[in-house]
This record gives C-alpha cells, structure tokens and sequence, in this order.
C-alpha cells in the first residue's frame, strides 16, 4: 500500500481515491486486485478495449462484489502491478439471463474478443461480470507476492460500519 500512495502522491485526485479506500474504519469504496493475462492488459492500458470481463462457473469475485467507484489495482500474470482503475459501471450476468445469448455480438468489440478462441474459453461458465473504467492511471512497478490462482481479489471491501476502537 505504501508503494502505492508514493506512486501517486504528485497527482491529489488519485491521492485522495487511494486515501479514501484504504483508510481504516468506513469506506465507500472497495480495493481489488485483478490479474491480466496479454493482451487484455496492454489493450486496456492503449484504450483499445473498454470492458474488462470475468467469467466463471460459480458466483466468485468479482460477480456482485464490484460496484461503480471502487478502485482495481491492474497486475501482470506473473508480474507486477501496472496500473489502477477506477470502476464505472459494472454488469452481472448469469447464463439463465435472457441477455447471455447477446453477450458475444453486444460486447466482443468492446472486449477485444472477437476471435472464437475466447468464447470457447469461456463457454462453461454461468455467470459473468462486465466492468467499465471511467478512469484507468498507469504506475511504476508495483511489486505483489500473489501466489495463489485467482484471478480477482478483494483487497478491502466497502463499509458504512464504523470500526470500534479498543482501548
């Protein structure tokens, strides 16, 4: 986290975004991390692709766990930290939904997924969740020591829960 603040500390709008869900008590915005594999993550960084997706066979991170505001630090697979993102707009899906048949020809463009590769990839999972960036910031190098296999993680979650102080 400490890497993270000196990262943006020229830049006050992000500064106070950071600040402001890694503070201790209330937040009213969570922190995520999601891993990318190339090369979804250089088309979101060139602006290419304006969506990013995760597919998956059971209700997981980040389905129903995102909402607009809240911030996702972007990683390399195997490597560091490249940038943060702030959400827009997030939709859910589940297979049984009437708009999983349009999910292809609605959204491949703007997924950068137009080969049948990807769909293929994805043809067993049954729920999905669409996430747009209002606001995506590259960094310095980050390093991270994930070493499980997930894809997306919750790193802080929103609360309007004020914390309790022991003394």
């Amino acid at each position: 986290m400490q890497q993270l603040r000196i990262s943006v500390q020229d830049d006050p709008i992000w500064a106070e975004r950071i600040a402001g869900c890694t503070r201790i008590g209330p937040t009213r915005s969570s922190l995520h991390l999601a891993v990318f594999v190339e090369p979804y993550l250089s088309l979101l960084l060139a602006g290419t692709k304006s969506i990013e997706s995760r597919f998956s066979q059971n209700p997981v991170a980040p389905f129903q766990l995102i909402l607009p505001g809240d911030l996702v630090l972007l990683k390399r697979a195997g490597a560091e930290i490249a940038a943060i993102a702030q959400v827009a707009n997030v939709k859910y899906l589940k297979r049984n939904d009437k708009s999983w048949k349009d999910l292809r020809p609605t959204y491949q463009k703007q997924l950068c997924a137009t080969d049948d590769d990807f769909w293929n990839r994805v043809s067993g999972a049954w729920f999905a969740s669409l996430i747009w960036f209002d606001h995506v910031r590259r960094l310095p190098a980050i390093e991270c020591e994930k070493q499980d296999r997930r894809g997306w993680v919750v790193l802080k979650q929103a609360t309007e829960q004020m914390a309790l102080e022991w003394q």
